[in-house]
C-alpha cells in the first residue's frame, strides 16, 4: 500500500510540474518566439514557467498559457501590447512588471500572494480572478498612470470571502502516506493540480460568515462528504493581516491536518492532537492552503489565533479576513487614469491608506470595492461613476471629502465611519459609526445592524447598536423599545426623549439587566489601598491614598513608588460580566523646577486572585501589580523608542498559553493618535473572559479586546486554582535615578484617576443550595441514574442503559435563573463514546423520559440542550425535537470528548423564552450558544430542571458524572446606568414591565422646563426617580401599575407635581433648593397622600443646592397633598 500511495504522489508530481524557461534577451531582438532569447535556447512551452531575473522589454505574447514570473531587486519587465494579450504572473519582491501600449493585457495572479510591482503605463490593463475552482492570487502593489485604465473581471462579488474546499475518499493508508509527504508545499501544489475539479460532488465554495466560524469540519466540506469516513479534503484561500503582528496560533486536527502559509508550514503537522506556534504575520495578502485526513468519526480541524487583531486564542470568525478574487496591495490611481469594475466584480484593497486614488473609479450597482484595513482617503467626486459598495473590512475606515448629491455609491463591510458617510450606510453594513463629542448624528435606521461609538449626540428611533455608546441617544418621537440587544452594559452616558417619545422596556430585557453599581474608591470598605513603603527618604514615601477632592492617588513621586488599590467590594469570577470607566491623569509638578523631570513607567489595570493590597511584594513588578494579575498595562517611559504604549498584561507562568507579548506603540501610531502623558478616559468592559478597553481623548477614540478566558482553565496558571474569585484592581510605579537633590532626574508621574463609575452585570447565587444539593429528597431519580458522593449524579454505567434525576421543586414561573454543573467522564467502556448528557427544562417533570436518543426527552412542553458523545456535537432539543445530522440540530464542534478534560457548563433562563449555554472544557476549548422558543413564554407555570444520560443501545458506553449543581435564580433588582432626560416642555413616557416587588432605577433623571414624564405598566412595578433634578415646573405621572419612587429632588423655582401611585425610597424624601431664593410657604411638590403606595407617610428634608442642611429657621411642613417649606414654628391653617 505505500508503494502504492507513493507512486500515485510521484505520479501527481509529475503531472502536476511545470518547466522553467529563462529569459536571457541574448538575441537583441526583444522577440518572445526567438529560441536565442531564452537560457539553452528554450523557450517556454504553453504551460511552462517563464523567468525574468533581469530588466527586458517585448512584446507580450498572445498564445502562452503558463505563467510569467518577473524576479529579483530592481528587475523591470516592459511588455508592450499593441492589441490584446492574457498572462498569469507572479512578481517577486523589488521586482516591477509595466504595461505599455495601446493594447489591453489581461493579468491574473499565479496563487499565492505576490509582493512586486504593476504598473500600468499606457492603454488598458484588464485585472482578472483565477476561476471559481482555481487557487486566489494576489497582486502587490499597482499603479495607473494618467490616460490608462485598469478593470476588473472575473471576480465575482459574492464569492469575494469564500474558501474552495474539495474532497475526495481515500484508504487509511493513502490518508497517512499523503499527508506524510505534502511537505514541502511543492507536493501539495502537485496533488492539488491533479485533483479533478469538475466533480461537483466533491467541490465546494464556501462564503464565510460570523455565524460559520472556519474550520475544516462538517459544514464547510462538499455535502457528500460531510458526517462520512475515510476521504481527505484540501482548502485554499487569501488571507489578510490587517497589520503587522506577531500572533500566537492554535491547530487542531482530528485525525490529521496541515496548514501552510506562503508555501511554507505554519504549523507542526497534527496528527489528533493541538499544537501552538508564535509567528510574525506581515500586513496584507496571505496564501493559506490547507489539508485535512479523516479517518473515523468525522471530527476535523480548526484554527485559532491569539493577538492584538483576533484577540486572544479565539476561533478565525471574521469573514472579511478571506479573500478570493483579484486585490491589490495597494493603488496609485493617478489623476486621469480609471479604475472600471465591471457590474457584479470585486477589487479588495489590502492597505488603505497606502492607495491614492486620484483618478476616476467606475462600477455597476453589484460591485465591490473592498478596503481591507486602514483608512481610505478620496475625494468624493471620483467616485461619481460608482454605483456599487465600498466595502470597509473590520480593520478599515473611509474618510471621503465633498460627498455630494452627485454619488450613488453606498458603504458595506464591519469597518468605521464618520459621521460623513453614515447616510449612505447599506442594509447590510455591520460595523461602527463614529459619532464624536459635539457632533451630532440623526439615524432613520428602525433595526440597525451596525453599532455606534464615541461621545456626540445619537438622534434615533431605536437603542439598538448603542451598547459601546458613551454618548446621548436622543429618542425624539415615537416608541422605541429598549430591547435584548441594550442590556445597559456601558451604553449610552444618556437617554434624552423628545415631545412624543415612550421608552419601553420589555419585561424580557429587565429580566437579563441585573445591574449591581461599583462603589467609588472613597468608600474606604470597598477600595483596599496599599503600596511600598521602602522608598528612598527624599521621596514623598506616599502608598496609594485618596486626595481632598475624592481622587485616588496612584503616585506621586520617584523613587520607585509601587502601589496599588484593589476593590475588596466585590468578588469576580471566570463568567463575570462588569463595565467600568475612570479618568487617568498623569502630570508632573513635585519636582518642575526643581530638578530634571523624565516621564517613568506608568500603571495597570488587572484582575488578580490576589486578596489584600497589603499582602504581596509590590517592588517586584514594574506597575505594582500583584503576581498573578491579568489584564493591561500602560507605560509612559520614553526612552525606549516604540516601548511606550499600551500592553495586554499576563503573568508569565499563562505566557504560553494566553500570549500576550506586544505593544500598541504611542511612538509607532498604534494608538490612533492618542499621547500617554495627557488625560485619557478609559472604559473597561469583561465578558466571559474578553476584556474591551476603550481609550478617548481629545476626540480620538482607541479601542482593543483580547480573550482571557483561556487564562481561567486548568489549575495554576496564576498560582490559584482558575475557578478562585478575583478581585478588580489599579497599580502604579513611577522609577528611580538618584537623588534629585544631587542633580539626578527624577523619572516619574503624578498618577491621579478620577471619575470612576461601573456596573456588575448578571452575578447571582444559589439561594438555597441544600434544596438544590443532588439527593433523594431533593431529586427524583428514574432507571441508571446515581446519587455519588461528590455529591453529583451518575449516568450510563453499562450498555445500554439510561435515566434521568430530575428537581423535585421547580423554579417560579417567569422567573430567570441559571443552571451550572460539570460534565466529567468517569469512564469509558469501550474504544468509542456514546450516548450523551442532556440538561431539560420543562414544567411537566412528570411526563420526563429518556425516548429521543437516550439524552433528550420525546415530549411537549420541553427544552433540552446535550452533548452527544458518538458525534462529540452540542445540540438542541425542542418539544421533543428529533436529534439529528442537520445544521439546525447541531452547531459548530468545540467540545473534545477526554477522560482527564471535564466540561463546566452554565445555562441561564431569561424567565421569558431565551436559553443561553457557555460551556468551558478545561482544554481550553469554549462554546457559546443561545435559542429563542416563543411558545415557552406560554408556559405560565414553574419550571423544572432535569439531567438525561444514556449509554448506546449497540456497544459503547461512556459513564458520566454530573458534579457541582447549582440552580440560581437571578435577582430582579436592575440598576440602569444611563441618565435620563426629558426635553423642555416635552411630553415622554416610560413603559415598564418589571415585577411588582422590585424596582428599576436609571443613574439620574432630569426633567426639562415644562416637561412632563409618564410611567405605565400593565404589572404592578416600581421606578425609583433619583436624583430627580428640575429645571422649573415638571411632572411625573403614574399610570396602571407603575408606581414612581423618590429619594433625592432638585427644584428649580417651582414645585414637581406628582399624579398617580407614589412612594418613597428608603422611606424618605430629600429636596434640594437654592438656599438663596428661599420664601416661606414655597410649595415643594404636590405628593396626593390617597396615592401614597409606601407603607407609611415618608419624612422629608430639605438641603441647599449643595446638599448642606439649611438653617433652623427652616422646615418642612405637609398640609393636604402639598409638601412646603416654611419658617420654623409657622403654623399652616386650612379653611
Amino acid at each position: 500500500m505505500q508503494i502504492k500511495c507513493v507512486c500515485m504522489l510521484a505520479a501527481a508530481l509529475c503531472a502536476g510540474a511545470s518547466m522553467a524557461a529563462t529569459w536571457t534577451g541574448a538575441a537583441g531582438d526583444g522577440l518572445w518566439t526567438t529560441d536565442a532569447n531564452w537560457e539553452g535556447n528554450t523557450p517556454p512551452g504553453a504551460g511552462d514557467d517563464a523567468l525574468f531575473t533581469a530588466s527586458a522589454t517585448l512584446a507580450a505574447p498572445t498564445d502562452f498559457t503558463g505563467t510569467v514570473r518577473v524576479q529579483g531587486e530592481g528587475t523591470l519587465l516592459t511588455f508592450d501590447v499593441a492589441t490584446a494579450a492574457a498572462l498569469a504572473v507572479a512578481v517577486d519582491e523589488g521586482a516591477t512588471l509595466e504595461k505599455t501600449g495601446a493594447g489591453s493585457l489581461t493579468l491574473r495572479a499565479a496563487p499565492g500572494f505576490h509582493p512586486g510591482h504593476v504598473v500600468v503605463t499606457a492603454g488598458e490593463a484588464v485585472f482578472a480572478g483565477n476561476g471559481d475552482w482555481e487557487a486566489p492570487g494576489a497582486f502587490g502593489p499597482v499603479a495607473v498612470a494618467a490616460g490608462a485604465s485598469a478593470r476588473i473581471v472575473e471576480s465575482p462579488a459574492a464569492q469575494r470571502h469564500g474558501v474552495l474546499v474539495f474532497a475526495g475518499g481515500r484508504t487509511e493508508g493513502e490518508i497517512k502516506n499523503i499527508w506524510a509527504t505534502h511537505t514541502p508545499h511543492a507536493n501539495f501544489e502537485a496533488v492539488w493540480a491533479g485533483l479533478d475539479k469538475t466533480v461537483e460532488t466533491n467541490r465546494v465554495l464556501t462564503v464565510f460568515s460570523k455565524e460559520k466560524p472556519f474550520a475544516l469540519s462538517n459544514g464547510w466540506f462538499p455535502a457528500a462528504w460531510q458526517w462520512k469516513d475515510s476521504y481527505m479534503a484540501w482548502a485554499r484561500t487569501l488571507f489578510l493581516m490587517p497589520q503587522d503582528e506577531k500572533v500566537r496560533a492554535c491547530l487542531y486536527a482530528d485525525d490529521y491536518g496541515q496548514v501552510y502559509l506562503d508555501g511554507e508550514e505554519w504549523f507542526e503537522r497534527a496528527q489528533c492532537k493541538t499544537v501552538w506556534t508564535t509567528r510574525t504575520l506581515a500586513r496584507g495578502f496571505h496564501a493559506l492552503d490547507l489539508f485535512y485526513g479523516e479517518l473515523a468519526w468525522n471530527d476535523g480541524m480548526s484554527i485559532r489565533l491569539a493577538g492584538k487583531v483576533f484577540g486572544g486564542a479565539g476561533p478565525l470568525t471574521r469573514g472579511d479576513a478571506f479573500w478570493k478574487g483579484v486585490a491589490f496591495a495597494r493603488l496609485d490611481l493617478a489623476a486621469g487614469a480609471t479604475l472600471a469594475l465591471e457590474d457584479g466584480q470585486a477589487l479588495a484593497l489590502a492597505a488603505g491608506e497606502a492607495s491614492a486614488l486620484n483618478g476616476a473609479v467606475t462600477g455597476g450597482a453589484g460591485a465591490v470595492l473592498a478596503v481591507g484595513s486602514g483608512t481610505l482617503a478620496a475625494d468624493a467626486a471620483r467616485f461619481a461613476g460608482f454605483n456599487g459598495k465600498i466595502e470597509l473590512c473590520t480593520d478599515a475606515r473611509a474618510a471621503l471629502a465633498n460627498l455630494g448629491a452627485d454619488t450613488a455609491f453606498t458603504v458595506t463591510g464591519a469597518g468605521t465611519v464618520g459621521t460623513d458617510l453614515a447616510g449612505r450606510l447599506a442594509d447590510d453594513f455591520t460595523g461602527t459609526v463614529e459619532i464624536p463629542a459635539g457632533a451630532t448624528f440623526e439615524s432613520a435606521a428602525a433595526d440597525p445592524a451596525h453599532a455606534f461609538t464615541g461621545a456626540g449626540t445619537l438622534v434615533a428611533p431605536t437603542l439598538k447598536g448603542t451598547e459601546r455608546f458613551a454618548g446621548t441617544v436622543r429618542l425624539a418621537g415615537g416608541a422605541a423599545t429598549w430591547g435584548a440587544y441594550a442590556l445597559g452594559e456601558g451604553a449610552a452616558t444618556e437617554i434624552a426623549l423628545g415631545d412624543g417619545a415612550a421608552l419601553m422596556v420589555p419585561r424580557k430585557t429587565f429580566l437579563e439587566r441585573a445591574g449591581t453599581p461599583l462603589k467609588p474608591w472613597t468608600d474606604a470598605e470597598a477600595w483596599a489601598l496599599g503600596g511600598r513603603n521602602d522608598v528612598p527618604e527624599w521621596s514623598s514615601r506616599h502608598i496609594a491614598y485618596v486626595n481632598d477632592d475624592g481622587n485616588l492617588v496612584l503616585t506621586d513621586d520617584g523613587g520607585q513608588q509601587r502601589n496599588a488599590a484593589l476593590y475588596t467590594g466585590h468578588v469576580f469570577t471566570k463568567t463575570s460580566a462588569f463595565d467600568l470607566s475612570f479618568t487617568w491623569t498623569p502630570t508632573q509638578n513635585r519636582w518642575a523646577g526643581k530638578a530634571g523631570q523624565a516621564w517613568a513607567e506608568g500603571f495597570a489595570f488587572f484582575l488578580t486572585a490576589t486578596n489584600n493590597a497589603a499582602g504581596y511584594d509590590y517592588a517586584k513588578h514594574l506597575y505594582g501589580q500583584p503576581p498573578d494579575a491579568y489584564g493591561f498595562r500602560c507605560y509612559i517611559y520614553r526612552g525606549n523608542g516604540n516601548a511606550l504604549g499600551f500592553a495586554w498584561l499576563v503573568n508569565t507562568v499563562s505566557a504560553g498559553l494566553c500570549a500576550a507579548d506586544t505593544d500598541y506603540s504611542e511612538l509607532g501610531g498604534g494608538l490612533g493618535g492618542i499621547t500617554l502623558t495627557r488625560p485619557i478616559a478609559f472604559s473597561v468592559r469583561m465578558r466571559h473572559g474578553v476584556m474591551d478597553v476603550t481609550m478617548r481623548q481629545e476626540g480620538k477614540t482607541w479601542h482593543a479586546a483580547y480573550d482571557f478566558a483561556q487564562c481561567f482553565t486548568g489549575t495554576g496558571l496564576f498560582n490559584t486554582d482558575a475557578n478562585a474569585p478575583r478581585l478588580i484592581g489599579l497599580s502604579g510605579g513611577t522609577g528611580n535615578w538618584g537623588d534629585p537633590k544631587e542633580g539626578k532626574t527624577v523619572p516619574y508621574a503624578e498618577q491621579t484617576f478620577s471619575d470612576f463609575a461601573g456596573f456588575v452585570w448578571g452575578e447571582h447565587e444559589d439561594k438555597d443550595p441544600a434544596a438544590h444539593a443532588p439527593s433523594a429528597e431533593t431529586w427524583r431519580l428514574s432507571g441508571d441514574a446515581w446519587l455519588t458522593d461528590d455529591p453529583g449524579f451518575l449516568f450510563a454505567t453499562n450498555v445500554n442503559l439510561r435515566g434521568y434525576a430530575v428537581l423535585r421543586t421547580g423554579v417560579g414561573a417567569k422567573i430567570p435563573f441559571e443552571v451550572s454543573f460539570t460534565e466529567r467522564f468517569d469512564a469509558n467502556r469501550t474504544d468509542h463514546w456514546a450516548e450523551g448528557l442532556g440538561v431539560v427544562f420543562t414544567p411537566d417533570p412528570d411526563k420526563l423520559n429518556n425516548g429521543n436518543g437516550g439524552l433528550f426527552p420525546k415530549m411537549d412542553r420541553c427544552v433540552a440542550f446535550g452533548h452527544y458523545f458518538w458525534e462529540n456535537k452540542l445540540a438542541w432539543s425542542h418539544n421533543g425535537s428529533a436529534l439529528g445530522h442537520d445544521a439546525a440540530a447541531f452547531d459548530v464542534h468545540r467540545i473534545h470528548c477526554s477522560l482527564n478534560h471535564p466540561v463546566t457548563y452554565s445555562l441561564v433562563f431569561n424567565g421569558e423564552d431565551t436559553f443561553t449555554v457557555r460551556a468551558v472544557c478545561s482544554c481550553g476549548a469554549v462554546y457559546e450558544t443561545a435559542r429563542t422558543y416563543p411558545d415557552v413564554a406560554e408556559w405560565n407555570a414553574p419550571v423544572y430542571v432535569a439531567f438525561l444520560g444514556a449509554a448506546s443501545t449497540w456497544g459503547p458506553a461512556t459513564t458520566t458524572r454530573v458534579t457541582d449543581i447549582a440552580v440560581k435564580e437571578m435577582d430582579a433588582a436592575r440598576a440602569f446606568p444611563q441618565r435620563l432626560s426629558v426635553d423642555a416642555g416635552a411630553a415622554a413616557t416610560v413603559n415598564l414591565d418589571v415585577p411588582g416587588t422590585n424596582v428599576a432605577a436609571f443613574a439620574s433623571v432630569a426633567l426639562g422646563a415644562d416637561a412632563s414624564l409618564a410611567l405605565q405598566a400593565e404589572r404592578p412595578s416600581s421606578c425609583f426617580l433619583s436624583p430627580l433634578v428640575l429645571a422649573d415646573a415638571g411632572a411625573v405621572d403614574a399610570a396602571g401599575g407603575a408606581v414612581a419612587a423618590f429619594g433625592e429632588v432638585t427644584l428649580g423655582d417651582a414645585p414637581l407635581v406628582v399624579s398617580g401611585a407614589w412612594s418613597a425610597r428608603d422611606e424618605a424624601i430629600t429636596f434640594r433648593v437654592d438656599a438663596a431664593r428661599l420664601k416661606g410657604g414655597r410649595v415643594l411638590a404636590q405628593l396626593p397622600r390617597a396615592t401614597c403606595a409606601g407603607a407609611a407617610e415618608p419624612a422629608f428634608a430639605v438641603t441647599g443646592l449643595d446638599g448642606a442642611p439649611l438653617s433652623a429657621a427652616w422646615r418642612v411642613s405637609r398640609a393636604g397633598d402639598a409638601v412646603r417649606l416654611v419658617p420654623a414654628g409657622s403654623t399652616i391653617i386650612l379653611r
